[in-house]
């Protein structure tokens, strides 16, 4: 595994648990009755998740694609669209034909 893609992927799992695991902490709480609000509105633990998701997410995938590319592994397998390759002796598809009009 390449270190890079390592550090990226726990940097991200980490900035994920901690920028929306309070926020999701109350409203698990909330829903169950553990709180003294039953809709609490946690305007601050709002924003931090709000601030650090999208930071979070796009840190995962980077440290995912990175790792992969580290092992060289395809992030998909490649389809039976994608083993025919255009060669020489392809004919030109755009290319029209004069025998194919019809004289009358």
């Amino acid at each position: 595994m390449s270190r890079r893609g390592r550090i990226l992927l726990r940097t991200g799992i980490v900035l994920f648990v901690v920028g929306a695991g309070p926020l999701l902490a109350i409203i698990i709480a909330a829903s169950l009755g553990l709180t003294h609000d039953p809709n609490p509105n946690p305007v601050g633990l709002g924003m931090l998740a709000g601030i650090t998701f999208w930071p979070a997410v796009i840190m995962i995938v980077w440290g995912v694609v990175s790792i992969r590319h580290e092992r060289n592994e395809p992030l998909a397998a490649p389809g039976p669209h994608r083993t025919t390759l255009l060669t020489r002796e392809t004919p030109d598809l755009l290319s029209t034909r004069e025998d194919t009009h019809d004289d009358q």
